[in-house]
C-alpha cells in the first residue's frame, strides 16, 4: 500500500480515501505502519483534513519512534489537539524531546508554537502565551519566522485579555521581524494592527494602517489576499471619528460595493454609514439603510448584530419625531440583548430609551427604566460577593477560635483528677513510714504539687488570655467588615454621595433619620426633593472622554457637597442625575439655594490640563410627600420632580422650575397616586411658584444621544483565531449609548 500511494497521482483526498481505511485495520507492527501513517498524515495536512490529523498522529504517538520520528509526527498534528489534558501530556513529550535534541532549535521552536496555538485555540490564553514566549526563547537567532509567529500570537492572548496597547506592542515587534526576514508586507498583520489602533483610538494611524493593508494587498505574488472591504470599514470609522464625513462616507460606499460584487455581506458597512449619516442631520437617508442591514443580519441570526441595528432605528425614528415607533424599536433592541445577555449594550441603551419617552411625556415607563438601569449599573460594580466571602472567613475563623478555646478549658479542667490522684498517694505514704518521714515526704509532693498546679494553671491562663485577644480581635475585624459593607451599599463610589439605594431607603422611610458622626434624629425626614442633571453632559463625554466626563461628576458633586446643609441628603441617583433632599426646610428658601449652586458653578469651572469647562444644570423640585393622603409614596413626588426636572430642560436649561401641590384633590390617596402628572397639571392640582432662569445663557440647546463605535462581528473574530490574529478583520458598526 506504500509504494502504491506513492505511485498514485491522484489527489490527497482520493489517497486518504483508498489508504486510510487499510493502515487503521493494519497490525501496528507491520513494517509499512509507520511510513504509511507518516505518509497518510502528510497528505492529510495538504487536504486540511484536521480530524484526520489528530486521528493518525494520535495512533502513531502510541507506538516506541524514535525522538527524530516523534517529533516528525508531532510537527503534523500538534497545533490541531483541543483536549486540555492531552496538550498538557503533549508538553511533556516535547520537553523531554528538547532535553533529547538541544542542538535541534528551529524543529523544537516549532513544536513549542504549535502547543501554544493549541492550548489558545483550546480558551487556554494563559498557557498559549507562556508557551508562545518560550518558543521565541528557543528560536535560534538572529529574528526567525517563528519570532514573527510567535508575536502574533502573543497578541492574540493580550486582545482576548482586553490589553489592546500590548497587542499593538506584540504587532509590531512582528512587523519589526517581517521586515528584518525581507518578507513582503502582509496585508492580515496590517489590517489587524489598524483595528487595534481603532481600539484604542488612534484615528490617523488606523487609517495609515489600513491604507497599508490595500496596498500590500495588492501584491499579485500572494497566496492569500483579505476582504478589501475590511480596511474600508476601519477607515471609514476613522474617518468619522476625526470628523471627516465626506472621506467617512466614501469609505464606507466603496466597502459596500466591494462586498456586493463578490456576494459578500455589507450589512455592517450599511450600517455605520446609516450611522454617520443620522449622526449628521440626515436620518431620512439612514432610516432605510438600517433596515436593510436589519433584514440581512435576521437571514444569518445574529442577534447580537439586530439588537444595535434596532437600537439605530430607534435612534433615527427619535430624530424624526415618530416617537412611538421610536420607543417600540428601543424595546426591541433592549428585548434582544437581553437574550444575548449583553449588560453593557443594556448600560448603554437605557439613557436613549429614556430620553426619549420624557419628550413623549410617559414618565412611569421612563422611571421603571432609571431603576432597571440604576440596578444593573449596581450589578456590575457590586463588591457584595467579595465582602461576603471575606465576612463567612472571619466568622469561620471566630469560630476555630472558640474551639481552641473550649478545648483548653477541657485539658484544665483534666487536670484536677491527677491532681486529687497525688494527693491521695501522699496521704497513704505519710500514713505508711515514719511521722518525719512521712512529714518531709509530704512536703516534698505537696510542694511538687503546687509547682505542677502553678505552672499549669499560668499556662491554661495564657494560652485562655491569647485565645480571648484573639476572639476580640476577630469581633473587631468583622466589625470593621460590617461597617465596610454597609458603606459601600450606600455610597457611589465615584463621587463620594450617597447611592440611590439609599436615597430610595430614606424617602421609603426605612430610614428614618440621617446618621452624622454618629448623631441620630429620628424626626428628621425629608420635606422638599429637588432632581438636578448636568446640561450636556454627554457632549462632554462625547468630546473629551468618559474620563473628562467622570472628572466633571466629582467636581460637580465636590460643589454640591460645599453648598449643601449639613442635614441635608446629597444622591446621585444615576449618570448625571443628583437629588438633593432638603429634611424640614421651607419652600421659601430653595430658589436662593439653587441659586447658591449656580453661582458656585460658574465661579469654578473644570480645568482639567488644556480643558477648561463650566459646567451648568437644570433642576425640579417639589414636596415629598406633595399632598397629606400619599403617606409615604414617594414614587408619586419623585414623578412630579422628574416633571419639574423636564420643563426645566425643555425651557433653556440652566434654571429651576418647581411643581407644587394647589389645594387638596378629592381622592384618595392610592387612585392620586395612580394619576399622571400631565392630568395634575391639567386640572391645577400642582402649580409653578416660580423659575430661576439663567443669565448667562438663555440659548436652548437640544441634546442627541451619540454612539461610540465598536468592531463588527467580522473584526470581532480577531479573537477567535488561535494560530493568527483574524485574517476578515472588518469594519465597525455603532453601538447604542
Amino acid at each position: 500500500m506504500l509504494a502504491e500511494v506513492h505511485r498514485s497521482q491522484a489527489s490527497p483526498t482520493a489517497i486518504l480515501e483508498l489508504a486510510l481505511p487499510y493502515w487503521r485495520h493494519q497490525p501496528t507492527a507491520g513494517d509499512d505502519f509507520v511510513a504509511l501513517g507518516i505518509e497518510l498524515l502528510a497528505q492529510a495536512s495538504l487536504e486540511a483534513e484536521d480530524q484526520d490529523r489528530v486521528a493518525i498522529g494520535e495512533r502513531l504517538m502510541k507506538q516506541p519512534l524514535p525522538p527524530a520520528i516523534r517529533e516528525q509526527v508531532m510537527h503534523g498534528y500538534l497545533q490541531y489537539i483541543r483536549n486540555p489534558q492531552r496538550l498538557h501530556a503533549l508538553e511533556r513529550e516535547v520537553g523531554r524531546l528538547t532535553a533529547q535534541r538541544p542542538s535541534d532549535r528551529a524543529a523544537l521552536a516549532d513544536l513549542w508554537l504549535q502547543l501554544a496555538a493549541g492550548y489558545t485555540n483550546s480558551n487556554d490564553v494563559q498557557d498559549g502565551m507562556r508557551l508562545a514566549t518560550l518558543a521565541k526563547s528557543v528560536a535560534p537567532r538572529p529574528p526567525s519566522l517563528i519570532d514573527y509567529q510567535a508575536d502574533e500570537m502573543l497578541a492574540v492572548g493580550d486582545v482576548r485579555q482586553g490589553k489592546f496597547p500590548e497587542a499593538l506592542t506584540a504587532m509590531h515587534r512582528a512587523e519589526t521581524t517581517s521586515s528584518q526576514l525581507g518578507r513582503p508586507e502582509d496585508p492580515s498583520l496590517l489590517l489587524n494592527v489598524s483595528a487595534l489602533y481603532i481600539y484604542v483610538g488612534e484615528w490617523q494611524k488606523a487609517i495609515v494602517y489600513a491604507q497599508r493593508a490595500l496596498d500590500a494587498d495588492s501584491n499579485p505574488h500572494l497566496k492569500e489576499h483579505i476582504e478589501r472591504e475590511a480596511p474600508l470599514s476601519n477607515m471609514g470609522a476613522a474617518y468619522a471619528k476625526l470628523g471627516n464625513v465626506k472621506e467617512a462616507q466614501a469609505a464606507y460606499r466603496q466597502a459596500i460595493a466591494i462586498a456586493k460584487h463578490h456576494h459578500r455581506p455589507y450589512a455592517s458597512p450599511l450600517n455605520n454609514l446609516g450611522d454617520l449619516l443620522e449622526s449628521h442631520g440626515q436620518a431620512a437617508l439612514a432610516l432605510p439603510m438600517f433596515r436593510d442591514a436589519l433584514r440581512s443580519y435576521q437571514q444569518t441570526g445574529d442577534g447580537l448584530s439586530q439588537a444595535v441595528v434596532w437600537s439605530n432605528i430607534g435612534a433615527a425614528l427619535a430624530d424624526l419625531g415618530r416617537r412611538k415607533a421610536a420607543a417600540s424599536a428601543f424595546e426591541q433592541s433592549l428585548a434582544m440583548f437581553g437574550r444575548n445577555d449583553d449588560v453593557d449594550r443594556r448600560l448603554e441603551l437605557y439613557p436613549r430609551m429614556i430620553s426619549n419617552l420624557e419628550a413623549m411625556g410617559r414618565y412611569r415607563r421612563a422611571l421603571h427604566l432609571l431603576h432597571a438601569f440604576e440596578d444593573t449599573s449596581d450589578q456590575r460594580n457590586s463588591v457584595t460577593s467579595t465582602t461576603r466571602i471575606a465576612q463567612l472567613q472571619a466568622v469561620a475563623d471566630m469560630e476555630r477560635q472558640k474551639r481552641q478555646l473550649t478545648e483548653s478549658q477541657q485539658a484544665r479542667t483534666a487536670q484536677q483528677p491527677t491532681i486529687a490522684d497525688y494527693e491521695k498517694r501522699a496521704q497513704r505514704e505519710r500514713m505508711s513510714m515514719g511521722a518525719m518521714i512521712v512529714t518531709l515526704a509530704g512536703l516534698s509532693l505537696i510542694g511538687l504539687l503546687l509547682y505542677l498546679q502553678s505552672r499549669t494553671r499560668k499556662r491554661l491562663n495564657l494560652k485562655l488570655a491569647t485565645s480571648n485577644a484573639e476572639l476580640v480581635a476577630q469581633r473587631e475585624h468583622l466589625a470593621d467588615l460590617n461597617a465596610e459593607i454597609i458603606r459601600q451599599n450606600e455610597e457611589d463610589t465615584l463621587t463620594g454621595l450617597y447611592n440611590r439605594r439609599y436615597g430610595q431607603a430614606v424617602l421609603g422611610g426605612a430610614r428614618t433619620s440621617i446618621q452624622r458622626g454618629g448623631a441620630q434624629d429620628p424626626s428628621m425626614r425629608p420635606s422638599v426633593l429637588m432632581m438636578i442633571d448636568i446640561d450636556h453632559f454627554k457632549q462632554i463625554n462625547d468630546r473629551y472622554g468618559h474620563e473628562v466626563g467622570d472628572r466633571a461628576l466629582i467636581h460637580f458633586a465636590d460643589i454640591l457637597r460645599r453648598c449643601s446643609r449639613p442635614e441635608d441628603i446629597l444622591v446621585r441617583w444615576g449618570g448625571e442625575e443628583f437629588l438633593w433632599i432638603f429634611p424640614g426646610m421651607s419652600l421659601a428658601n430653595v430658589a436662593s439655594i439653587f441659586e447658591r449652586l449656580r453661582v458656585r458653578l460658574r465661579e469654578e469651572p473644570l480645568v482639567l490640563a488644556s480643558i477648561t469647562q463650566t459646567l451648568t444644570v437644570s433642576a425640579g423640585y417639589g414636596l415629598a410627600p406633595a399632598w397629606p393622603c400619599l403617606g409615604d409614596d414617594w414614587t408619586t413626588s419623585l414623578g412630579i420632580v422628574d416633571a419639574a426636572l423636564y420643563h426645566a430642560k425643555s425651557r433653556g436649561r440652566d434654571c429651576l422650575v418647581g411643581l407644587i401641590p394647589k389645594g387638596d384633590p378629592d381622592m384618595a390617596g392610592a387612585m392620586l397616586a395612580r394619576t399622571p402628572v400631565a392630568i395634575m397639571l391639567e386640572r391645577g392640582w400642582l402649580s409653578e411658584p416660580h423659575r430661576t432662569h439663567p443669565q448667562l445663557n438663555k440659548r436652548n440647546c437640544h441634546y442627541r444621544t451619540q454612539r461610540a463605535p465598536i468592531l463588527t462581528s467580522a473584526a470581532q473574530s480577531l479573537v477567535s483565531d488561535g494560530t493568527r490574529l483574524n485574517r476578515d478583520a472588518g469594519g465597525l458598526r455603532r453601538s447604542p449609548g
